[in-house]
Parts: C-alpha cells; sequence; structure tokens
C-alpha cells in the first residue's frame, strides 16, 4: 500500500538518493548538480508551496514539489525511485 503525507526533514536523506539518481542519469530533470542532504531538505522542504512523499511499507520511494514561481504559476517536479520501481509512485503523488 502505498501513502501520500507531507515531507518531513527526516525524508531529505531518502528523497536526495532519488534526486541525485535521477540527475546522475541526465536528461530527465533540469538539475545538472546533486543535491547534499541539507541542500535537498532546503529547496524542497522549506522553500516550496506544497511537498509531499509518498511510501511504500515506510520506506520513501517518490516526492513532490510545487514552486511558486510567479503570481499563479507553479512549477511541479516529481521523482520517483528509478532504482527500486514501485508501480504506482508517480501516480500517487499527482
Amino acid at each position: 500500500m502505498l501513502t501520500v503525507r507531507p515531507i518531513e526533514q527526516k525524508d531529505a536523506q531518502a528523497c536526495a538518493e532519488i534526486i541525485n539518481h535521477t540527475i546522475s542519469l541526465g536528461g530527465a530533470t533540469a538539475y545538472e548538480e546533486p543535491f547534499s542532504v541539507d541542500g535537498f531538505d532546503q529547496n524542497y522542504r522549506e522553500d516550496t508551496a506544497l511537498c509531499f512523499v509518498v511510501e511504500q511499507a515506510g520506506r520513501v520511494v517518490g516526492f513532490q514539489g510545487l514552486f511558486d514561481v510567479s503570481e499563479g504559476v507553479l512549477s511541479v517536479g516529481s521523482f520517483t525511485d528509478q532504482q527500486n520501481p514501485v508501480k504506482g509512485a508517480g501516480r500517487a503523488l499527482i
């Protein structure tokens, strides 16, 4: 069963690993440089309008952040674990 909940500081390590793997693959995100755990926490937990994680059995398997880029305009970034994919994780975030 998948559970979606608001991101917490404790999720930063797992989320940084997910996004950094995606960055290392190239071409799937605008990000080019990997995040430190603190950098991820600042960017996604503190600087987003909203951010959620999706878990399976207590393991973070994806996350989604909504960034307020201008009045009435949001940018959405969604990432799921590509090393150990979980069917439905992306859909659960939407």
